[in-house]
């Protein structure tokens, strides 16, 4: 009987030996597959009328060119589905709605400034992210959300939008003064300088 317990021990010990390496291996596997290339998921909800959007939306694609490990997804508000999934989501996390507003590695950016203070934020949240399991907003808002807010600055109202302030590239022309040739089609660009140029000696 001790014989036969001994032969047991020893047979079960041996499988457990063969095996765990195998278990371990798949394990391994399984943890590794979350985010195996490292990529980070950044998901943003935009307007066409919000200014500071826009400067947001600018300072991601720059970062996109210069990076190959994110995934951007823009979510326009100005469509109706996009819009319900942004209310979702402002009222689960008690957020006003404004825009814009950016989820990063269950962290909620509300608005954005400039790139040399919200962009830097952002590159931090960014690189704190890679390796780590990534949602979207679905399984964010399914999961109960964070209550993790990071203020980013400059907001746009929901309903009224903001001003898009665009650069001003004047040229004077004699007789008629300063006039802003980004306000026109590149023909009507190309007659002011040449007006410009018939102008000088």
């Amino acid at each position: 009987m001790m014989n036969f317990k001994r032969l047991f021990q020893s047979i079960l010990l041996g499988a457990l030996f063969f095996t765990a390496p195998f278990v371990y291996a798949s394990l391994s596997v399984a943890h590794a597959s979350i985010n195996p290339d490292n990529t980070v998921r950044i998901e943003v909800f935009e307007r066409l009328d919000c200014g500071h959007c826009q400067d947001e939306k600018e300072f991601l694609k720059d970062l996109e060119k210069q990076r190959d490990d994110l995934e951007i997804i823009f979510h326009d508000i100005d469509y109706p589905e996009e819009k319900a999934l942004f209310d979702e989501l402002t009222e689960l996390e008690g957020l006003p709605k404004v825009t814009p507003l950016t989820l990063i590695d269950w962290k909620i950016i509300q608005g954005f400034s400039t790139p040399e203070t919200t962009g830097v934020q952002m590159l931090k949240i960014i690189d704190a992210a890679k390796g780590k399991e990534q949602i979207s907003v679905e399984d964010f808002i399914y999961a109960g959300g964070s209550k993790e807010v990071v203020d980013g600055g400059e907001t746009c109202d929901d309903e009224e939008g903001c001003e898009i302030v665009q650069e001003e590239y004047l040229v004077n022309i004699p007789f008629i003064g300063a006039v802003d040739v980004a306000q026109y089609s590149l023909p009507a660009i190309a007659l002011v300088l040449g007006l410009v140029d018939g102008f000088n000696p």
